[in-house]
């Protein structure tokens, strides 16, 4: 089975030079665990969705609960491996300093998948709209672990939030529930074409999130008059 992946062309955020771009990955939405069991189950599973969810759900608490606790663990989708973060200077534990985390890699399912992906370049980004990355700015890190009450960075293309429409904003919908939290106007800090700075509210309840822009901007001085949406390509967890 061929898998297609179509990527626009954008600038290298990482790098001065004008001419360096990199690829970005044209979403099509997004998928909980829910979604993947029900499309599961519609190829002809016998199990219920119910059991099918209870097993995933042991499974992944059971993988996690090995990662945290010394064990490489390897899923078979992902391999797990628990990290430590912090400089030493002496044998003392400091929570302020240190913190675990588990990196997670592909695995061969991931890796068998990707033999079969085809990639088509659509060519730039031009005005396309994209979110790209998101940085806390705590920590610089860009791994989608952001800190309530603390600055975020969006980077992306023609994301600049802009129009009356009542869709227009940026929200954080909770990718279990699907709740939308649309954040306050004066939550954002900077408000540009390619980039947006919020202060991430800490009433957002801990959890992962899916971070989405709507907006009528439109390059020069006319907005669009259909709001367009575009989702970061990744969720982001909020602590």
């Amino acid at each position: 089975m061929k898998y297609v992946l179509n990527v626009q062309l954008g600038p290298n955020f990482m790098t001065e030079d004008p001419d360096d771009y990199r690829g970005y990955v044209v979403t099509n939405g997004s998928y909980n665990l829910d979604d993947v069991i029900r499309m599961v189950k519609e190829e002809g599973v016998e199990t219920s969705e119910a059991t099918i969810k209870a097993s995933v759900t042991r499974v992944n608490r059971k993988a996690a609960q090995l990662a945290v606790s010394g064990h490489n663990v390897n899923t078979g989708l992902v391999y797990l491996q628990p990290m430590i973060k912090g400089r030493f200077y002496d044998t003392v534990w400091d929570p302020a300093k240190h913190s675990v985390y588990v990196v997670a890699t592909q695995g061969a399912d991931i890796r068998e998948a990707l033999a079969d992906v085809e990639v088509r370049i659509l060519g730039e980004k031009g005005e396309a709209m994209q979110l790209f990355t998101i940085t806390n700015l705590v920590n610089g890190n860009t791994d989608g672990y952001l800190t309530g009450g603390r600055n975020a960075e969006i980077k992306g293309n023609a994301i600049k939030i802009d129009g009356e429409d009542e869709s227009v904003g940026l929200f954080f919908t909770k990718t279990d529930t699907k709740e939308a939290v649309k954040i306050p106007e004066e939550f954002i800090v900077v408000n540009e074409p390619s980039r947006v700075i919020i202060l991430v509210p800490d009433t957002l309840e801990p959890g992962e999130y899916e971070v989405s822009i709507t907006t009528q901007y439109g390059y020069g001085r006319n907005l669009r008059k259909t709001p367009r949406t575009s989702i970061l390509p990744l969720p982001v967890v909020v602590e």
